[in-house]
């Protein structure tokens, strides 16, 4: 990769490549990624592509295949990640945002399935999570997961930061 730019202002370009990688009790077999990083401003500028396979984790099981592209370019935010388990199901998250160097920014989470091996979980609709409004603070609206074979529910909905402050409806019906 290239680093570029001044002290105030820099820019990290490139690609990533690896095999057989152990972390912890994390593992990928193969990952492939391209990557641009603009650090200076209040919000960086990210674009990151990537793909893996043959990843497990501790917890959350298998995935024969994984892919990632984000990009923030304020004010504008995309996330979109895919895995498939190898069990079968998968961890599926849709986001755009609107993140300006100053001032309020939100994020827009318009899907999420997630098989985490104990049950599939989705976003019933799009949810949002807002900060930097006067006044500060951290708002989720309209999170709502359901478990997709199960009467499971997770809620939440106002105020979630800071805690001081919390005044978010939740709900939690994690029963099968």
């Amino acid at each position: 990769g290239t680093v570029s730019g001044s002290l105030q202002r820099q820019r990290i370009e490139g690609s990533l490549e690896g095999t057989e990688l152990h972390l912890g009790r994390w593992a990928v077999n193969n990952v492939t990624a391209k990557h641009t990083f603009v650090l200076g401003d209040s919000v960086p500028e990210i674009h990151l592509e990537g793909n893996a396979r043959g990843i497990s984790t501790p917890a959350a099981g298998a995935y024969s295949t994984a892919t990632l592209k984000l990009d923030l370019a304020s004010p504008a935010f995309q996330l979109d990640l895919k895995a498939d388990r190898v069990e079968g199901g998968v961890i599926e998250v849709a986001a755009t945002g609107h993140i300006p160097a100053e001032g309020a920014r939100r994020i827009e989470l318009q899907r999420a399935r997630l098989d985490l091996g104990t049950g599939q979980w989705a976003l019933a609709g799009p949810s949002t999570i807002e900060w930097g409004r006067p006044g500060g603070g951290v708002d989720v609206r309209n999170l709502d997961f359901r478990a997709a074979n199960a009467n499971g529910r997770l809620r939440v909905d106002g105020r979630v930061m800071p805690l001081a402050q919390f005044d978010a409806r939740h709900l939690a019906a994690l029963g099968g």
